[in-house]
C-alpha cells in the first residue's frame, strides 16, 4: 500500500468517525442567570439544560468550573439537574450554589447517560387560573391529566420562564404529587413566576416506571464569555454531518486513488 492510499484511508476514517465526534454535543447549558446572595456569601446559578440529541438523556449532571487569567482551574462544583430523564428536544432547569470567589472566566459542562426508550410524557396540561403570591409574583394553576395507561408515582411539574426576548428568567416547581393513576386529573400550582415572564416551558418529571436500557454516556462543555450573561452554546453539532462525512470520504478516496502521479 503506497503513501497516497494510506493518506486517503486516513482522511476517510477521520471524516467518518473521529471528526464528527468533535461536533457531536447532544446536551448543553443554553442559558443561565447568576445572583450573589450576601446572607451566605455565595453565588447562585440557575439555568437551562437542553437535550439536542436524538436519544433520551438519563441523570444529567452539570458542572461549573472557574478559571483564572491563564485558564487554570480554580474551583469546580457538580450538581444534578432537576429532571432525571430528558427526551430529544426537552429542557430541564438546574441550580448550582458556589462559594463567592474571584475568577476570570467560567465554563459549564454536562455529563449524562442515555437510553433507547422515551420518557413517559402521556399528559395533558391545562391552565385553569392565574393569581399573585405573597411576594407579588405570579402564580398559575394547572389541571394535569395522566392520559396514558400507566399508574404513576411521584410526579413534579416544572415551569421554565422566559421573557419577551426569549431570555431565561427563572424556574418554578410544584410540590410532589405522590400518585396519579391512569385517567386521573390533579390540580397543580406553580408560584414565584417572574412578572416579566412572556412564555413558560412546562415539563413533568416522572419516577420512571418502565424498563430502562442505558446505552452510553455523553459529556459536553459550553464556555460563556461572561459570568453574568450566557449565549446559547454554538458547538451543538452539524445536523446530518455523518452523512456529509460519508459522501465526502467516498469522494476524496475515489479522487485520490484515481489520480495519476506526476512525472
Amino acid at each position: 500500500m503506497n503513501v497516497k492510499t494510506i493518506l486517503a484511508y486516513t482522511l476517510a476514517i477521520l471524516l467518518l468517525g473521529g471528526f464528527p465526534m468533535a461536533f457531536a454535543q447532544s446536551i448543553t447549558v443554553t442559558d443561565y442567570t447568576s445572583t450573589f446572595e450576601e446572607w451566605d456569601d455565595s453565588d447562585w446559578y440557575d439555568g437551562v439544560i437542553e437535550n439536542m440529541g436524538e436519544t433520551t438523556v438519563v441523570f444529567p449532571d452539570v458542572t461549573i468550573s472557574y478559571y483564572d487569567e491563564e485558564h487554570t482551574l480554580i474551583h469546580s462544583k457538580t450538581t444534578s439537574a432537576e429532571l432525571s430523564y430528558l427526551g430529544p428536544g426537552e429542557k430541564t432547569p438546574f441550580t448550582i450554589i458556589v462559594d463567592h470567589m474571584n475568577f476570570t472566566s467560567l465554563e459549564f459542562s454536562v455529563e449524562s447517560s442515555s437510553m433507547n426508550s422515551l420518557p413517559y410524557r402521556d399528559f395533558s396540561i391545562t391552565e385553569v387560573s392565574r393569581g399573585t403570591d405573597i411576594w407579588g409574583l405570579n402564580t398559575v394553576a394547572y389541571d394535569v391529566k395522566n392520559t396514558g395507561e400507566i399508574d404513576l408515582d411521584q410526579i413534579t411539574l416544572y415551569g421554565i420562564h422566559f421573557d419577551a426576548n426569549g431570555d431565561f428568567l427563572d424556574y418554578s416547581m410544584s410540590y410532589l404529587i405522590e400518585e396519579l393513576a391512569s385517567g386521573e386529573t390533579v390540580s397543580i400550582e406553580l408560584d414565584t413566576i417572574p412578572l416579566e415572564t412572556a412564555d413558560s416551558y412546562l415539563i413533568i418529571d416522572v419516577l420512571e416506571t418502565q424498563s430502562e436500557t442505558l446505552t452510553g454516556s455523553d459529556t459536553t462543555t459550553s464556555s460563556p464569555t461572561s459570568n453574568t450573561d450566557a449565549e446559547p452554546d454554538s458547538g451543538g453539532g452539524i445536523p446530518g454531518f455523518p452523512v456529509y462525512g460519508l459522501l465526502m470520504g467516498i469522494l476524496l478516496v475515489t479522487i485520490l486513488l484515481q489520480r495519476k502521479p506526476t512525472l
